[in-house]
């Protein structure tokens, strides 16, 4: 196999769903980043650790060859590592490589209590613990997608949507061609969210699938939404971290995209970042910050999807856990049907002065009751991953009428 070059004038792919790749000088080693990684000094640091993570990032190339190979390091190790691999828009496949300190939850009760039990484990772990011992090659034979002799396919590798990697190394056969890709000129679709949008989920460091996490990095909802509508994305999803931070909408607003997605409020609730005095300025600024870049971008504000007792009780402000720690609401931090509220109410100020590419979607439509009662969310917070690519699907009928 040889190698195709990966940086500089000369490089032979392109970077997509990135914010900023990472070069190591000395080694040619790249890591993606969905901040700018020079500026990540000004972010919180929770939201470094899942900007790290690759949700939506993907390589593309243009290529003869019928082997593609990735060598690349695991950073997130208590993760399993998913690569998905589409040769001319097909799916051929997904990779998976299990890393050495994932928890196996194939036979735990989703509980909650007894999965933060085994997830806790992990901070008993060292940095080195975390961290593959070497490189591993990814393969993907794309050879039953038919061309004629000499003929090139365009290559779309998505990178794991859970953990953090280094690339050493992209390699075709020996005697095959290889071209960088033209610029995609498809809508770009900019999304922003929490886990729900990131496609993690409470087993994110779990090889379990199908019980809150996305299916594999394609799956996701905004992938699948990206796909139905042939899409260029870019995953701001970052789970745990949405909360309206300044530094987030500085980003958002200095990035180029077509449409944005803003699914906000079930991190404030459950960390109780924001209380009823403080949120609905904090979405006010937020919007108004990314409006600043984006003059005439339409911009939907999607409120919380069914979350089961946070509909009417607010966040646990003493524990993590995913039940809640008493029956009554604290009247200062908002229920998720007073953040619908508070969200329709800022989205109508500002189009009410003007802002008429603005626009308001409940997460009912998305993900409702009914959805929960049918089993598409097990830990009562998470979708499964029927779940994530049912709102895909919807979000794609609702928004775009495909």
């Amino acid at each position: 196999m040889k190698k195709v070059i990966l940086t500089g004038p000369k490089t032979q792919v392109r970077f997509a769903g990135v914010v900023s790749v990472e070069v190591n000088e000395d080694t040619g080693v790249v890591r993606p980043w969905r901040i700018d990684h020079q500026q990540q000094h000004f972010f919180d640091f929770g939201l470094l650790f899942m900007a790290a993570h690759c949700s939506g990032c993907r390589i593309r190339l243009k290529t003869t060859s019928d082997q593609v190979h990735l060598v690349v390091k695991n950073l997130s190790n208590t993760s399993a590592c998913e690569y998905d691999c589409y040769a001319n828009k097909q799916f051929i496949g997904t990779c998976v490589f299990a890393g050495k300190n994932v928890i196996d939850a194939s036979n735990i009760p989703f509980n909650g209590k007894e999965m933060e039990m085994r997830r806790m484990r992990i901070l008993d772990l060292t940095i080195e613990d975390k961290i593959d011992d070497d490189f591993h090659t990814v393969k993907f034979n794309v050879s039953h997608i038919a061309t004629e002799p000499n003929e090139f396919r365009n290559i779309d590798i998505w990178l794991p949507h859970t953990s953090s990697v280094q690339i050493k190394d992209v390699l075709i056969q020996p005697n095959s061609k290889v071209e960088r890709p033209l610029r995609d000129l498809r809508g770009k679709f900019l999304t922003h969210g929490s886990s729900i949008t990131h496609g993690i989920a409470a087993d994110a460091m779990t090889t379990a699938k199908g019980r809150g996490s996305a299916r594999s990095p394609s799956k996701s909802w905004p992938a699948t939404c990206s796909r139905i509508c042939d899409f260029n994305l870019i995953n701001l999803g970052f789970g745990g971290q949405c909360h309206m931070d300044n530094s987030v909408a500085r980003m958002i607003r200095d990035l180029p995209a077509d449409f944005i997605c803003l699914k906000l409020g079930i991190n404030v609730h459950n960390l109780a970042s924001l209380g009823v005095r403080g949120f609905s300025q904090a979405v006010m600024g937020f919007l108004r910050t990314i409006r600043d870049g984006h003059p005439d971008t339409p911009i939907v504000v999607v409120s919380p999807i069914y979350s089961t007792w946070r509909e009417t009780l607010s966040a646990n402000v003493l524990t993590l856990s995913m039940t809640p720690e008493r029956d009554t609401k604290l009247k200062h931090i908002l229920s998720l049907e007073q953040m619908r509220r508070h969200l329709q109410r800022v989205v109508d100020i500002l189009r009410n002065n003007g802002d008429l590419n603005l626009y308001y979607r409940t997460g009912l439509d998305l993900f409702n009751a009914d959805d929960f009662h049918a089993g598409l969310m097990p830990d009562g917070l998470h979708p499964n991953a029927a779940g994530y690519e049912m709102i895909g699907r919807r979000f794609a009928a609702l928004e775009f009428g495909t």
